[in-house]
């Protein structure tokens, strides 16, 4: 991929671009959070493809999400039981009822697994998916926004680790260390 996985999806489903969040204060910069498309569009698709990662993690979940129908919950598969609470805080976060947003979610998975599954090997596509997102997954932490809190929603608190959204030389490749020894985990 030479764009990442969260410019794909922004532009597949016509967002706003989404800005890095920086690690020293944890926010967006305030004269990019104004709109509430624009903060919609920066709390909820690098949410849910920080729910992709987690779900990709173990090969029966990986496999669950290259075989789940494109009409299917994918709210419900990515954040289970923290579902509700997700989609509260993305609504907060974009200032927006909650009403509507597990539509607008389910619709950026589904942006999220097309561009995803024409790389999937079908002799290993659970370990293609968790290799593509390993390489991924600093790219999707820096646009998170801490706010949200997915790290204790989705039981790994390095998601809300600012140290995953410092960049430069020293940074980057300790980014890439980290994800050739950890498989991306943190």
């Amino acid at each position: 991929m030479t764009k990442s996985i969260i410019e794909r999806v922004q532009e597949q489903l016509g967002y706003p671009p989404l800005h890095k969040v920086d690690p020293n204060t944890q926010e967006l910069p305030a004269t990019e959070t104004s709109d509430e498309n624009a903060r919609f569009a920066q709390a909820a698709i690098p949410s849910v493809l920080a729910g992709i990662f987690q779900q990709s993690r173990s090969e029966a979940g990986a496999v669950a999400l290259l075989q789940q129908p494109a009409t299917a919950s994918w709210t419900n598969l990515l954040f289970g039981t923290q579902r509700r609470r997700v989609m509260d805080a993305i609504a907060q976060y974009a200032g927006r009822p909650a009403a509507g947003i597990e539509n607008e979610l389910d619709i950026i998975a589904q942006a999220a697994m097309s561009v995803l599954r024409p790389g999937a090997d079908m002799d290993h596509p659970g370990l293609v998916l968790r290799e593509t997102l390993n390489a991924q997954r600093h790219t999707i932490l820096v646009y998170l926004p801490a706010a949200l809190h997915m790290g204790e929603m989705l039981r790994d608190e390095s998601l809300d680790d600012r140290t995953n959204k410092m960049e430069g030389p020293v940074s980057n490749l300790m980014h890439s260390i980290e994800n050739k020894l950890s498989g991306g985990g943190g």
